[in-house]
């Protein structure tokens, strides 16, 4: 039998063998224990493996990587690079599909417009109480000045181009004197 203990944040994994046999499948890339009965659900392509394999693919595996097969031996991919990539079994690598560049895009898109927002309501956070002041003619000099500041930067925010998250330069917030 094997006893998998995961020691975080390290994940280190340590693996007692105790007698069983593990099976792995590329194709479905799953661990088999030979001690059970899988019936007509074995991968026809789970192949056994020793402890030392077993640990190599079970951290292959959780770190996004694909095991495949290159002449018969297993090989460990590079980790997947995104959410976006998918794996290709016939080139063995991760690769993008035209509707996850799009989704890709969209979702970036999206980030960037979340992140303004964020960046807006902060500001709008910030220049409350001296917005308050300004109209009771409270104001310091100081605290107009910092109010002109981070108005100049709301507007900057406000037409920050989104349409290409990649090449966004964002304003820079002012001090808060």
């Amino acid at each position: 039998m094997f006893l998998v203990v995961r020691l975080l944040p390290q994940c280190l994994v340590l693996i007692l063998q105790l007698d069983i046999k593990v099976k792995f499948s590329v194709t479905t890339q799953s661990f088999f224990d030979d001690s059970l009965t899988y019936g007509d659900n074995l991968p026809s392509d789970a192949q056994e493996i020793t402890s030392e394999k077993y640990s190599e693919l079970f951290e292959a595996v959780n770190a996004n990587k694909h095991v495949y097969l290159s002449n018969g031996v297993m090989v460990i991919s590079e980790a997947r690079p995104d959410k976006y990539y998918t794996w290709n079994s016939e080139s063995n690598s991760w690769e993008m599909t035209a509707a996850a560049v799009t989704q890709k895009a969209s979702d970036e898109l999206a980030a960037a417009e979340n992140y303004r927002s964020k960046l807006i309501s902060f500001a709008k956070d910030t220049i409350s109480v001296w917005q308050t002041e300004l109209l009771l003619g409270t104001i310091s000099d100081d605290d107009k000045a910092s109010l002109t500041e981070w108005m100049a930067y709301i507007k900057a925010l406000q037409v920050v181009d989104t349409s290409d998250p990649e090449s966004i330069t964002w304003p820079t917030e002012p001090t808060i004197s």
